[in-house]
């Protein structure tokens, strides 16, 4: 996994910096974020780009969301603590994927820190400092890997075997 960013900067800066960069192209990323609107209380981890190796739609789905950062009004906008990328590989399922398993990590790992909001909530955590989360994805940088599926190439027979009849819808003169 490569480290895109591991150092806090405005989501709406980050994309306006790499939006188009090869660096987010044909990529799976894991993210480390807090809205401004939290006061740093929630952090939350995710992954991107796991269907078809843009992540970028992900993430600008936090701008529609939370907004762009604004001086004036400081509970705008999101806070990215952590980018780190791997190389979509469309043999590779997103279940076995590093990115995915390295977020499962973080989420079994902090999971008394989960935010209690229901199921779809496991990914988000309060009072959890962005620096463990990040040294946990380091961590798992290191253990994990992803896991591409074997294809099995099984050499078809013709179905011309299955074709005796092939009068089935012609008349026949029936006398």
């Amino acid at each position: 996994m490569k480290i895109l960013l591991d150092k806090p900067m405005q989501l709406d800066l980050f994309l306006a910096k790499y939006k188009g960069n090869a660096e987010l192209r044909n990529k799976r990323l894991i993210y480390v974020l807090a809205p401004n609107l939290e006061k740093g209380r929630t952090v939350k981890v995710g992954i991107a780009g796991m269907s078809d190796g843009d992540p970028v739609p992900r993430l600008q789905s936090y701008i529609a969301t939370y907004g762009i950062s604004d001086r004036k009004n400081n509970c705008k906008g999101t806070t990215l603590h952590f980018i780190g990328v791997t190389e979509y590989n469309k043999n590779v399922l997103r279940e076995n994927s590093k990115i995915y398993k390295t977020e499962q990590l973080v989420i079994e790992t902090y999971k008394r820190y989960r935010d209690a909001r229901g199921e779809r909530a496991k990914e988000r955590f309060i009072d959890l400092k962005p620096s463990l989360i990040i040294n946990t994805i380091k961590r798992g940088n290191v253990m994990l890997e992803d896991q591409e599926n074997k294809l099995d190439r099984v050499a078809r027979t013709s179905t011309k075997k299955y074709r005796h009849e092939t009068t089935a819808f012609t008349h026949k003169n029936v006398s």
